[in-house]
C-alpha cells in the first residue's frame, strides 16, 4: 500500500477515532457494540469485563498500522509514542469537557496495547515484504 492510500484511510480513520472518543452518539454505538459482543463473545467477557478493553486494544491496531503505512520516514517507536499521547490525550479531553464521559487509565493501557500490536504488525508485514523482494518475489516452497 502506498503512503498515499494509506493517509487517505488515516483521514478516515481519524474521523472514525473522533465521532467514538468524542461525539454524543458514541454512548449509542458503545450500546450496540456492547450488544454485539454479547451475542459473539462468551458472556463473562462482555460489558466493562473483558470487552471494553479488548475494544480499546482493537480501536487503536488500524491507527498505528496506518499511520506507519502512511509516514513510512517516521520511526515506528516514534508511532507508538503518538498513538500513547493521543489515548491520553482523548481520556484528559473526556474529563474536561464531557462530564458524561469517564476517563481511565485502563484506557488507555488497552489503547497503547493495540497501539503497540499495530506497530508489530507493520514490522512483520515490512519483514515479509522486504523477505519477498530479497527473494525475487517467489514464495518459499
Amino acid at each position: 500500500m502506498t503512503p498515499r492510500r494509506a493517509g487517505v484511510l488515516l483521514a478516515g480513520y481519524l474521523v472514525v477515532v473522533a465521532v467514538l472518543a468524542f461525539s454524543p452518539l458514541q454512548r449509542r454505538l458503545a450500546d450496540g457494540a456492547r450488544s454485539l459482543l454479547a451475542e459473539t463473545v462468551p458472556a463473562t467477557w462482555s460489558g466493562r469485563g473483558v470487552g471494553e478493553p479488548l475494544a480499546n486494544v482493537v480501536f487503536f491496531v488500524p491507527l498505528a498500522l496506518l499511520l506507519c503505512l502512511a509516514l513510512p520516514r517516521v520511526h515506528p517507536l516514534a508511532v507508538l509514542v503518538g498513538c500513547v499521547l493521543a489515548s491520553v490525550g482523548i481520556e484528559v479531553t473526556q474529563a474536561v469537557f464531557l462530564p458524561a464521559r469517564t476517563p481511565s487509565a485502563l484506557d488507555v493501557t488497552a489503547n497503547s496495547a493495540g497501539a503497540l500490536l499495530g506497530v508489530v504488525l507493520h514490522q512483520v508485514l515490512l519483514a515479509v515484504r522486504r523477505s519477498r523482494d530479497r527473494d525475487g518475489g517467489v514464495p518459499d516452497a
